[in-house]
């Protein structure tokens, strides 16, 4: 994550050369002051600016997301430089997800933190599971319940999900595995008037009813 931030930190090889010097084949790792005090300023200066890009209407709107095991990382990013960055735990109900509706959790609780940057505007979003690519696609009827309720709250907003290797989306990756542990995704109580909407102008059965 500092490598792929480097262009934009002022002196990193500096700052971040106590901590290079521990990680060479032959040397002893040894934890000592300088490194906790290195490791400490970049911290800081990952998290302010000139890393953090002050947003544009203008520019094209790109966010990366991703779901671990246990968080949810995202970042939105105009013209290479990130302009936010959000994550937040997984409830113990979310982490048995299958890890295709974890991704689009992701999605969906990109879209709320950035509903201010990207609602009515055109949003790119890259992800690094392919599968994604196709679901979204599908008719309602194929999906299973749980993410007819998660794409019905994406239907608001204009996106495209294009693929993007792992390997190449550092931030949101971090971001997903290291997040504030009492910070869990919380339910949007638009969702439950999006659901009596649908309802309502839907035939339904109440077998199919109940699933929502």
């Amino acid at each position: 994550m500092v490598n792929f931030l480097s262009k934009f930190i002022p002196n990193v090889s500096k700052v971040t050369a106590p901590l290079r010097e521990i990680i060479h084949e032959n040397v002893e790792f040894n934890w000592r002051k300088e490194q906790e005090l290195s490791f400490v300023n970049i911290k800081e200066l990952l998290a302010k600016a000139p890393i953090l890009k002050v947003f544009s209407a203008s520019d094209e709107i790109i966010i990366q997301c991703d779901s671990s095991k246990d968080g949810i990382g995202t970042c939105l990013i105009q013209k290479g430089q990130p302009v936010s960055f959000v994550s937040c735990s997984l409830t113990n109900s979310e982490k048995n997800y299958a890890q295709i509706e974890k991704e689009t959790l992701a999605i969906v609780f990109s879209f709320e933190k950035y509903h201010n940057f990207v609602y009515g505007r055109k949003v790119a979003i890259q992800s690094d599971h392919k599968p994604l690519m196709a679901i979204v696609k599908k008719p309602m009827h194929k999906i299973s319940s749980r993410m007819q309720r998660m794409i019905l709250k994406l239907l608001k907003y204009d996106f495209e999900i294009n693929y993007v290797p792992g390997n190449q989306m550092f931030l949101n990756d971090t971001l997903s595995r290291a997040f504030p542990v009492n910070e869990t995704v919380r339910n949007d109580p638009e969702m439950l008037n999006i659901v009596h909407t649908v309802s309502k102008h839907l035939l339904m059965s109440e077998k199919r009813l109940a699933q929502f």
